[in-house]
């Protein structure tokens, strides 16, 4: 056998076993991050977030009770930004789950909690969620409207790269909806904006 044979799965299992290890050591810590923060606080919703968008990929029953303690929490220190956040990730892990109805009650309660902050920037996120969501249960058309509502966000914010990416998904929908000539259209006008 040639060296090159084995060069490529040596390496490829170097990178997956680094990447395994980086994941490994951020979950161990922000676990130790959050058994050492014993306050009821944001920074507490935040670690509790985080971890759960951690572990989100290996154990969604753990993720998703992670997200209500939580949103829980943002309850009772009443900081309306974390519960918006809660709510994200809640859908987020519902969505990983497939339950899709879930998912979308959850981004849309994370919607309607922001409208008190009027953070653009939370929307545009929580609106590429929503458009994925629909595209995930067929329903092209509200797809299209939530990617859309996240162009427009986008491209007020100054955000290329969340232009970028509504610009990918619409003509990702465009394409499972036989619109090819359109899906073109929106894949090559985000690759202008991704080099621009």
């Amino acid at each position: 056998m040639h060296l090159k044979s084995f060069l490529f799965p040596f390496l490829l299992l170097c990178c997956l076993s680094t990447n395994a290890l980086s994941q490994g050591a951020m979950l161990d810590s922000l676990r130790r991050s959050l058994a050492n923060h014993q306050s009821q606080d944001s920074v507490r919703v935040r670690l509790l977030i985080n971890l759960s968008n951690t572990v989100v990929w290996n154990d969604t029953k753990e993720a998703l009770a992670l997200a209500h303690e939580a949103l829980e929490l943002t309850k009772r220190i009443a900081w309306i930004r974390g519960e918006a956040f809660a709510y994200r990730q809640i859908g987020l892990v519902y969505y990983r789950m497939a339950d899709f109805i879930k998912a979308m009650e959850m981004s849309q309660e994370a919607l309607r909690v922001n409208e008190q902050m009027g953070d653009k920037n939370f929307e545009v996120g929580v609106y590429n969620n929503l458009g994925n969501i629909h595209s995930d249960m067929k329903e092209y058309d509200k797809a299209q409207a939530a990617y859309g509502r996240l162009l427009s966000l986008s491209k007020e914010l100054g955000q290329k790269n969340g232009e970028v990416i509504g610009l990918v998904n619409r003509g990702l929908v465009l394409r499972e909806q036989g619109k090819y000539v359109l899906a073109i259209k929106d894949l090559k006008q985000a690759l202008n904006v991704a080099q621009s």
